[in-house]
């Protein structure tokens, strides 16, 4: 009965965008369709009270909210993959006829039924997405708040894990990596702090603050934060001891190594512009490894201490 009710509840979301999609298609200003993947500005019908969709911040902070300015903003990409998504779960489905044998009211309650439950799975499954996939350490448990972990290079042969690092051998500390060598190259635990205090497992959708576990000579805070900006290569580098920065993990695939991406804050009265994310990479400069932004992704893993 239950696998009928489920077969039976997509089949009702099929029905249910199949109406839709022979819905009229949404025309831009020059009458022509949206197309999924294509860069739009969306702007106001009343033109003369604000100007197009854009970032915003709320309390200077991220995350960023969408907004209007008054001059044109930055474009939008209109995607259908959730829609896609579903579609492809559907078509994977094996519907037997055979189930569909029902009479009068029975059918009326079953339809209700199914109406009822696939409602709620679609709400479930929005749910996940919006929650995140869990960040997963190398004993494939979840990253957690509050927990030691090191933090260690995808491709171990190259450099050890992140430490405390010095450029021109003075303060401020930089976060970098342990080079190879004989001895420790396991570097130094990091705990990561989730912004939502209701949050404890790190996901890939978690914004937080990250500090070394451990003292440094040059300051009392070891939390992360991002520095000044090399000028050959105009990346920022990550410093501790400054004012602490936001950052997330992410991947481009699972199974697959993770990297950490930096989402600044605003602390100009919005609109705030474009805002300047970055993701963390290595720079090396006279033989020191330093993590900074802007590069191309360098891949880490978690291992608990």
């Amino acid at each position: 009965m239950l696998r009928l009710i489920g077969s039976l509840s997509f089949l009702w979301l099929l029905m249910a965008i199949s109406t839709m999609a022979q819905s009229p298609p949404v025309l831009d200003a020059g009458g022509e369709p949206l197309r999924s993947g294509v860069e739009y500005l969306a702007d106001p019908a009343v033109a003369d009270v604000a100007g197009s969709l854009t970032l915003v911040a709320r309390n200077g902070s991220c995350p960023f909210y969408v907004g209007q300015e008054s001059a044109r903003s930055g474009r939008l990409a209109f995607r259908s993959s959730l829609h896609q998504e579903i579609l492809k779960r559907l078509s994977s489905l094996n519907l037997q006829r055979s189930l569909l044998h029902f009479q009068g009211f029975q059918l009326a309650a079953m339809l209700g039924l199914i109406r009822g439950l696939s409602f709620i799975c679609l709400l479930m499954a929005v749910s996940c997405l919006a929650q995140g996939l869990p960040v997963l350490d190398t004993d494939g448990n979840p990253v957690t708040r509050g927990v030691e972990y090191y933090v260690d290079p995808a491709v171990t042969d190259v450099a050890g894990g992140l430490t405390l690092v010095t450029r021109n051998g003075s303060c401020p500390s930089y976060v970098g990596q342990v080079p190879i060598g004989p001895g420790n190259v396991q570097g130094l635990p990091v705990v990561f702090s989730p912004r939502n205090s209701g949050e404890t497992v790190i996901t890939e959708n978690t914004q937080f603050t990250v500090a070394f576990s451990a003292a440094s000579t040059c300051v009392t805070d070891t939390t992360w934060g991002i520095g000044e900006e090399d000028p050959e290569t105009t990346r920022r580098l990550i410093v501790i001891g400054d004012e602490p920065a936001i950052f997330s993990i992410s991947r481009n695939q699972a199974p697959g190594p993770y990297t950490f991406g930096y989402c600044p804050e605003c602390n100009t009265p919005p609109p705030c512009g474009r805002p300047r994310y970055g993701i963390a990479c290595i720079l090396e400069q006279n033989g020191t490894r330093f993590l900074t932004i802007d590069g191309p992704a360098f891949p880490f893993s978690f291992r608990r201490a």
